[in-house]
This record gives structure tokens, C-alpha cells and sequence, in this order.
């Protein structure tokens, strides 16, 4: 088997990886990085944290799907509560 190799309907592609390049206004290499963001995180530098959203929202499916998830909610203090039978 080769796990290379990804069918999406009629098209195979040959290279499933996913390549990361060094954008010319990001530092997308240390973003991996724990401590880099942990210092981004107590300094409250917004601009390098949403960088860092951004970077995670394009690269990982589960972080994409929580965040469209709290998007596309109404308000946070809005809830759905299972009525008992009576």
C-alpha cells in the first residue's frame, strides 16, 4: 500500500504531504514552537496571536472545525436544556 497517494473522485494525487513554507510576513516556523507561543499568550500580543489562529485555522481540520463551531453560534449564553416529561 501506498499512503502517498490520496483519491478525491476521479483524480489521484501522487503527494498527500502537506508542505509548510516560511511566509515573507509571518514566522510560521515557530509557531510550533511551545514556548514562543506561551510568550505570545503572557505578553498579549494580539497580532502575533491572531497570526498564530490564523496559521492553525489553515493547517489543522480540528482547530478549523471549533472555531467555525463557536462562530457559527448564536450567543455563548444561549443553551439548549432537555425539558422533563411530566
Amino acid at each position: 500500500m501506498d499512503f502517498a497517494r490520496i483519491k478525491q473522485g476521479r483524480q489521484t494525487y501522487d503527494d498527500a504531504s502537506l508542505i509548510l513554507k516560511k511566509d515573507n510576513k509571518s514566522d510560521n516556523f515557530r509557531y510550533n514552537d511551545k514556548n514562543f507561543v506561551l510568550e505570545a499568550l503572557m505578553k498579549n500580543d494580539v497580532p502575533i496571536i491572531r497570526s498564530i489562529s490564523n496559521y492553525f485555522y489553515r493547517t489543522n481540520g480540528i482547530y478549523q472545525k471549533v472555531i467555525n463551531y463557536y462562530a457559527s453560534m448564536y450567543r455563548f449564553d444561549w443553551y439548549m436544556v432537555a425539558e422533563p416529561f411530566t
